[in-house]
This record gives structure tokens, C-alpha cells and sequence, in this order.
């Protein structure tokens, strides 16, 4: 993200359990980049916890969560929401 021009992205899916570093770590480097691209792209963290409901709090800083593996259909769900 931080290497392609301003604006060349519409979202971003990140898989909250990245080896080596935490998902949410990276959705909080996109959002601090001097862009302002990055303050604002849709962010779509994937996680594999049960447990998805606690990470869907009122859509803070335009972040949506869904579990892994995705369904295709809550995909489509939360891409209605951004788009």
C-alpha cells in the first residue's frame, strides 16, 4: 500500500494472523501514512477467531471484520456496506 501511488487502491483485505506480524498492527501503519488515502481506505480484517462479533463494533474508522475461512456471501455483505 505505502509504495503505490495515492488513491491506486479501493480496499484492503488483511488477514489479522500474518506470520511475524499482527493484522491490526498493519491497519494502524495504513492509517498513521502521511496520505490521505490512508486514513480513509476500507479495511477489511479477516480473522479466524469464532469469536468475530467482538471485533464488529460500529464500524470504527471504516474497519470491518469477517471470520476465516470467508464466506462468500458475508463478503459480499460487507462489500454492499462499503460500496
Amino acid at each position: 500500500f505505502e509504495d503505490a501511488p495515492e488513491g491506486y487502491y479501493d480496499l484492503v483485505v488483511m488477514d489479522l494472523g500474518l506470520p511475524g506480524l499482527d493484522g491490526s498492527v498493519a491497519t494502524m501503519g495504513i492509517r498513521q501514512l502521511n496520505r490521505k488515502d490512508g486514513e480513509k481506505i476500507p479495511v477489511i480484517e479477516m480473522t479466524g477467531s469464532k469469536n468475530v462479533e467482538r471485533f464488529n463494533m460500529a464500524n470504527q474508522d471504516n474497519i470491518y471484520h469477517i471470520s476465516k475461512p470467508f464466506d462468500a456471501h458475508e463478503l459480499m455483505q460487507v462489500l454492499r456496506k462499503i460500496f
